[in-house]
């Protein structure tokens, strides 16, 4: 009988990170890898609190950021830092922050290490290029983070931690030596950025539910001990956003407004903030379902003149480009209108179809306008983006055309249900 392969060690996810470092032995390198820096900041002030419970005795805690380049120098010498012990104790905690700046070779300028399997990076020869021998491929440029954290690890430095705080992830393109890291005995923490919609992996799953709005839940529960809804907390991240710093301050306004109150309310989110993240492409999709088409085909022309944001916030000008951001937002609230428009007609209440759809309560009514209207028209819009696709897909038609006869069809008028 084949031996199974054994189990693949991973990162300590960082919504566990709080529980693991109140209990666990910690080792003196700890790597903080993803582009969430509020789960990176939190869990290096977990690391001084665990080092220095009383607070820093005075010059225990020791902040680096290898991009500037008056702290490079010191960066290289992370290691002999945490040896010198703070002014009035024998702990130190190093944190140094963007260790990627460092460069390939990292501190010491070591030469390329062989790479192991599960490690970022991997020198794959072209197609067609000639092969490159087995040794020479297995190479790949040594990771500062590995020249900074083996002296840290390889030396008996009691009580005192390094933290390596990257924006780096712990998988994919240019992620960090994660199973050379863990082979080396250096705990690393997964800080990437939170789902503010249901992940590409999930399927028949509420708009409502994923994990940003899971981990609000969580925060409220912890931290101000209130009971917020998934429906709330994703009508929260509609109107502020993902960033998790401003979430969290959030969290806070609304458990001072509640007061002695348990649950946070949709009441409490209107009370204490108004309006959605502003996005122009929003008041196009409203037009639309509105069935405004006067209006819908004026906001098109500016949103092609202008340009628009993609997720991350970059400008968006060229038509082929802004065509899939435009046509996933339709798509998206139609389908919102739709499984609405169904629900209303198998006899599913008004409020029910409000709370399957996560918005706030002062959008409410405006939903169910829509979808007080026949489904099977709805359903019946569906050819349009299916035609709108194809036509961009074939190259038979323009992007800016597809989109202005989507949005002809999409604001026709659909009949109210018999």
């Amino acid at each position: 009988m084949a031996k199974s392969a054994p189990k693949t060690e991973k990162a300590l996810p960082a919504s566990q990170f709080a529980e693991h470092v109140r209990a666990a032995e910690l080792p003196a390198c700890v790597v903080l890898a993803g582009a969430e820096r509020w789960f990176r900041e939190q869990a290096a002030a977990a690391l001084i609190v665990r080092v220095f419970p009383d607070g820093d005795p005075g010059g225990g805690v020791l902040r680096l950021n290898a991009r500037d380049t008056q702290d490079r120098e010191q960066v290289y010498g992370a290691a002999e830092e945490l040896r010198s012990g703070s002014l009035f104790g024998s702990g130190r905690v190093v944190v140094v922050e963007h260790p990627e700046a460092l460069g390939s070779g990292g501190a010491g300028g070591a030469e390329a290490e062989p790479d192991e399997e599960g490690d970022a990076n991997e020198v794959v020869p072209e197609a067609g290029s000639t092969p490159v021998p087995e040794a020479k491929a297995a190479k790949r440029p040594r990771s500062p983070l590995l020249s900074l954290a083996e002296p840290a690890l390889s030396a008996a430095i009691g009580g005192s931690v390094l933290v390596l705080s990257t924006s780096r992830p712990v998988k994919g393109q240019g992620a960090v030596p994660l199973a050379t890291l863990l082979k080396k005995g250096a705990l690393v923490v997964d800080c990437r950025a939170l789902y503010d919609a249901p992940g590409p992996w999930e399927s028949n799953v509420a708009e409502h539910d994923h994990e940003l709005g899971r981990h609000l839940v969580r925060r409220a529960k912890l931290v101000h001990k209130k009971s917020l809804g998934l429906v709330e907390a994703h009508a929260l991240t509609r109107r502020l956003g993902s960033d998790l710093g401003d979430l969290e301050q959030a969290l806070e306004t609304l458990a001072l407004f509640a007061g002695t109150r348990s649950t946070l309310s949709s009441a409490d989110l209107d009370a204490c903030f108004t309006g959605e993240r502003e996005d122009p492409v929003w008041p196009l999709v409203d037009a639309v379902l509105d069935q405004r088409p006067a209006e819908a085909l004026a906001r098109l022309e500016l949103a092609l003149a202008q340009g628009l944001a993609d997720p991350k916030g970059l400008p968006v000008t060229r038509p082929e480009a802004l065509f899939p951001l435009m046509c996933g937002a339709l798509h998206a609230a139609w389908r919102r209108v739709l499984a609405g428009a169904e629900g209303l007609a198998r006899g599913e209440s008004e409020a029910d179809v409000v709370r399957a759809a996560g918005l706030p309560s002062f959008r409410g009514e405006g939903h169910l306008r829509r979808c007080r209207r026949d489904p099977r028209a709805w359903q019946l819009k569906n050819a349009a983006f299916l035609e709108a696709e194809q036509g961009v897909k074939g190259g038979s038609v323009p992007p800016e055309v597809a989109l202005t006869r989507l949005v002809v069809a999409l604001s026709a008028p659909v009949p109210q249900r018999p």
